[in-house]
């Protein structure tokens, strides 16, 4: 009867834990498929174009300010480093940051990643 409890037991886990990771999958597609930032005319894969007066308030002349799937890549990236229990913690740090600290490199997200963010919290 103990056999038989534990294996049970064990089956629960890995079937929740096997729910958890589908559910991270399903929330990595969800901020792989969104926008991309209407205000820049992408040239190539890796070069955009974009108005100066649409740059942020400080200058910040990053493309991963303002090329939104490159700024979902990096998200993307840091959720899949993050452990099952944490993923929601990390995407909450995002929006309340507005940037990730990646290897003592600051990478700093526009306030629409950020706004996209909001919407799976």
């Amino acid at each position: 009867m103990k056999k038989y409890l534990r294996k049970k037991h064990k089956n629960n886990f890995y079937t929740n834990l096997k729910k958890l990771k589908i559910e991270k999958h399903k929330l990595l597609q969800n901020v792989r498929n969104f926008n991309e930032n209407n205000k820049i005319k992408k040239i190539s894969k890796n070069s955009f174009i974009i108005n100066i007066k649409h740059l942020d308030n400080s200058l910040n002349l990053n493309p991963i300010m303002y090329n939104f799937k490159m700024s979902y890549e990096y998200i993307i990236q840091k959720l899949y480093k993050t452990n099952l229990e944490d993923t929601m913690n990390v995407i909450k740090s995002i929006i309340d940051d507005g940037f990730i600290n990646d290897n003592n490199r600051i990478i700093k997200f526009h306030p629409e990643v950020i706004e996209h963010l909001k919407t799976l919290v």
